[in-house]
Order: structure tokens, then sequence, then C-alpha cells
């Protein structure tokens, strides 16, 4: 659903509510190109989820954290998909959040129909992946954080709270999985 309206929450099986506080540095940042929405934990309708506004090292800094977590993630692992992963992630962050504009390539199925792909799905490094879990998970995690929305339409209806030192931002939406 691409529906944003001001107040209304609606109720979607493929999808979560999100409310996601922020600063109005984390506002600039996300208007500016420099920060994008990062949802720690895993998707899912019985799942919390929680928006996090991060730079790019804290983006990539979140997602190791979270795959270190998982359990056939081991040190073996480690070594030898990190590198692969950070490639990943590098034009992960290209395809959202600074070149936008050109961030899928056009393909053809056999029947001839065009379709698009984005630019990161489509990067060597994902057959150095040959941990089929390691795989899933990072698919899957990426394909949950790519945004549903321009920072321009979550912010067009967030509720602003003036501070004694800043103004606080609150912007709630629905998230597809």
């Amino acid at each position: 659903m691409r529906t944003i309206r001001h107040g209304v929450f609606e109720t979607n099986s493929s999808s979560c509510h999100v409310l996601t506080l922020m600063s109005s540095a984390d506002k600039e940042n996300l208007l500016n190109h420099n920060a994008i929405l990062y949802f720690s934990g895993h998707a899912g309708p019985e799942e919390d989820m929680r928006a996090h506004v991060l730079t790019r090292d804290e983006f990539v800094q979140e997602f190791f954290n979270e795959v270190r977590e998982y359990d056939k993630y081991n040190k073996k692992m480690r070594k030898e998909f990190e590198a692969p992963i950070k490639k990943i992630l590098e034009q992960f962050w290209k395809d959202f959040v600074t070149e936008t504009d050109n961030n899928t390539e056009q393909f053809y199925a056999p029947n001839g129909n065009p379709y698009r792909e984005y630019k990161y799905t489509q990067l060597p490094e994902w057959n150095e992946l040959t941990e089929h879990d390691i795989k899933f998970m990072v698919e899957r995690k990426l394909r949950f954080t790519q945004p549903d929305y321009t920072a321009e339409e979550l912010l067009e209806n967030a509720a602003e709270l003036k501070l004694k030192h800043d103004t606080a931002y609150a912007v709630s939406w629905e998230k597809e999985y």
C-alpha cells in the first residue's frame, strides 16, 4: 500500500505499522540523502519493529550487528562473507539513498517482457554468498529495508513537537513485508 493518510492506521495482513521518532538532524539527513530508515528486528506480523534513522556507517554497523546474532554466522563465515556483504551494502546504499534516479537495470524475461532489478541484486558478490541461509537472511533483510516511500512523502504529515533545544518529529506509516 502506498497511500499515506494523516492519523489513520489500516489493517493489512501483509504489512505492519511503523512509528519513528526523529530529531531535526535526522530529518535533515533523510531529506539530504545522508540517511536511511533502517528496521531492526524481524519482519512479520508477530514481531516488534523499530525504524531508526541511520547514516551510511551506522547502517553498515547495525546490519552486521544483526547478522552476527544469527546462529549460523560463525567466525569462519564472518571471515568468508564479510567482504561480499559490505560490497552489497555499499550498492544498496547507492540504490536507495544517494543514486536513486539510476538504481535499476532493465532485463528481459524469456517471453520478451521487460522487468527491472535493483543494481545491488545484480552484483557478482551475491554468488560469493555460498551458504544458503546467510544469503537468504541478507536478501530478506535488505528487501525489507527497501524504502516504500520517499523521505518527502513520509515527512509530509509528520507530527512536530518543539522542544527546548530542538524539534522532534513523529512519522507513522504502513510497511509492506
